[in-house]
């Protein structure tokens, strides 16, 4: 019997512009893990590799091996028996949201005349370096009710929410696309409180929505 411990060995990491030399880990060291094998037995195995990217742009890789480790006769040489490598490349977005991330619209006091006819506009800058094509979707706290209008805080009175450009209805199970150019894009939506059929909702109200934009 030869006793076999297994270590995982960060051969190389090379970043660009810096690089730096690997180290082994302890995950399979003893005590770690423990046992024996016969020599020259085939067995099966498997590990995951776990990385946080890269802060800098650049061009990153790295080769992780996998090494049995014999204790025979106490010289404790290693063997390769698996090697992998893997690479990726950290870019600089080709958009960036040059409006506040966080916008708040105030209504204010409403009266009976008033719903229904309010609207309050929200508008977010998009700027690109180069243009893209991109999708917007625009996802409601509060419950969904039917295409483009959301439930509020306030039983009663529901929010209306449409796209400004095109005057259509916000679509909330459906991200919707976008030509963005090079340089400043504007995306607005208007949102408009409205009473519910047979309601008559008095007090305070607010109503919640994340707009998840997605580009390059």
């Amino acid at each position: 019997m030869t006793p076999l411990s297994v270590v995982v060995e960060d051969l190389a990491y090379v970043a660009v512009p810096d690089a730096m030399s690997g180290a082994k880990t302890a995950c399979f060291i003893r005590p770690n893990c423990s046992g024996q094998i016969l020599k020259d037995s085939v067995f099966p195995f498997s590990f995951s590799i776990y990385v946080t990217a890269g802060r800098a742009t650049g061009f990153y890789a790295r080769t992780v091996s996998l090494f049995a480790r014999s204790n025979e006769d106490g010289i404790g040489e290693s063997t390769k028996i698996a090697e992998v490598m893997y690479a990726y490349t950290v870019v600089n977005p080709t958009c960036s949201i040059g409006s506040a991330t966080s916008l708040e619209l105030q209504f204010g006091r409403l009266s009976s005349n008033d719903v229904d006819f309010v609207r309050r506009t929200a508008n977010i800058d998009i700027n690109c370096l180069a243009g893209v094509q991109a999708t917007a979707q625009l996802v409601p706290t509060q419950k969904a009710i039917r295409t483009g209008i959301s439930a509020t805080t306030l039983d009663g009175l529901s929010m209306g929410a449409t796209w400004v450009d095109n005057g259509q209805a916000v679509d909330f199970n459906t991200a919707r696309r976008f030509t963005l150019l090079k340089g400043n894009n504007l995306i607005r939506l208007n949102f408009r409180p409205t009473v519910n059929a047979g309601a008559s909702p008095v007090g305070e109200f607010s109503s919640q929505y994340t707009l998840n934009l997605t580009y390059p």
